[in-house]
């Protein structure tokens, strides 16, 4: 068979389909690379007030504020509200064994992330504080989440996004000097937590604090939804 030979100063568009191959031109280069596009920013769109943020790593996600159904139930803030670990081996509070349906998530507590609250800022301005501050804006981007906030008279601008080695991160910045306080807490399920063993690490030598996520609960199988059968 002989194959079609291709010469040509601009990149092609090759579809083979049922044994018929086509081609149409794109972009012109010969020597030069093709214009760079931030699709990032392309795809970015303003979501405060009309959807929580939401991040993807590998094994770490990140849910900024909470919407539930479109339905708003808590702002994003400055810090880091709901970080999460989920390996993906089962949903809910934890994984459960059970001699019907194997060993798997417990068929509840699927959006356990609502209940970790690892760290809610303060920010202190002169001798005022305002807690939990609301992001006068807060842009989606598929590799990060810039939220801009206005506390008192000073201009806040922080990025939460997780890093290559897999961790929810936030850099924060302000035109002019402020203190941040953080306060929160691991997975904490009411009736169900046993106890929680996270803590929190100052770098001082960056100006970052480190908050290792830790917590053990209670788990069952739900007695109202039935094992499946086979």
């Amino acid at each position: 068979m002989n194959h079609p030979q291709l010469r040509t100063t601009r990149p092609v568009l090759l579809l083979l389909l049922a044994g018929f191959l086509s081609a149409s031109a794109a972009f012109a280069f010969e020597d030069a690379p093709p214009p760079y596009k931030d699709y990032c920013d392309m795809l970015s769109q303003e979501i405060q007030g009309r959807k929580h943020a939401f991040l993807a790593g590998n094994l770490t996600y990140y849910v900024g504020g909470r919407y539930a159904c479109w339905r708003p139930i808590e702002d994003e803030t400055i810090g880091l509200t709901h970080p999460f670990h989920h390996d993906l081996r089962g949903r809910g509070f934890g994984l459960a064994k059970h001699p019907g349906s194997g060993f798997g998530h417990d068929f509840r507590g699927w959006e356990f992330y609502n209940n970790t609250k690892i760290a809610y800022g303060t920010v202190i301005v002169g001798d005022r504080e305002y807690a939990r501050p609301v992001p006068t804006s807060m842009r989606w981007r598929p590799d990060k989440v810039i939220c801009t906030y206005r506390v008192g008279d000073v201009d806040i601008r922080e990025e939460k996004f997780i890093a290559a080695n897999d961790v929810a991160c936030s850099i924060i910045s302000s035109e002019s000097p402020v203190m941040l306080r953080f306060d929160g807490h691991s997975l904490v399920i009411p009736k169900l937590s046993i106890d929680r063993t996270s803590t929190l690490r100052l770098d001082e030598g960056n100006n970052a604090i480190q908050s290792p996520k830790a917590a053990r609960s209670l788990r069952t199988r739900s007695k109202t939804i039935p094992a499946p059968a086979g």
